[in-house]
């Protein structure tokens, strides 16, 4: 036989396998150390969740908020005060506009210099283009 796939270890820990294929693998982990030992730590994974449930619990959660509002207990709405938020947003601001400032400085650095045409006589197109 070959080496049972992580599947079949599952089964084999669930008894969901058919006792030909079951004797099978009992027989290939008899042998091999390697995938005795997957078996194991597959086995003690199966048993650790096997006291898991995987039904969710809402009614506890419902029963809670129930009984909060029938208890009157309710906490004050949070107060927010002033100041609480003109320092992060005078921050906020005083960056923007810092960028916003960097941004044109830096643009205002590399822009190039205009140039100047000068032009005598007769308007020479091919001289224009030329100098552009």
């Amino acid at each position: 036989m070959d080496h049972p796939r992580d599947i079949q270890l599952i089964e084999r820990c669930g008894e969901g396998l058919p006792p030909e294929a079951r004797a099978e693998i009992d027989a290939h982990l008899a042998v091999c150390d390697d995938c005795a030992e997957r078996y194991r730590q597959t086995r003690a994974t199966w048993e650790a969740l096997g006291g898991w449930s995987a039904e969710p619990e809402f009614g506890d959660l419902a029963d809670r908020v129930c009984q909060k509002i029938a208890a009157g207990d309710s906490d004050p709405p949070p107060v927010y005060r002033l100041h609480d938020w003109v320092w992060p947003v005078t921050r906020v601001a005083a960056s923007v506009a810092a960028a916003v400032l960097l941004g044109y400085a830096a643009g205002l650095a590399v822009r190039p210099a205009p140039s100047v045409i000068v032009m005598t006589g007769e308007p020479d197109p091919q001289q224009a283009a030329a100098e552009l």
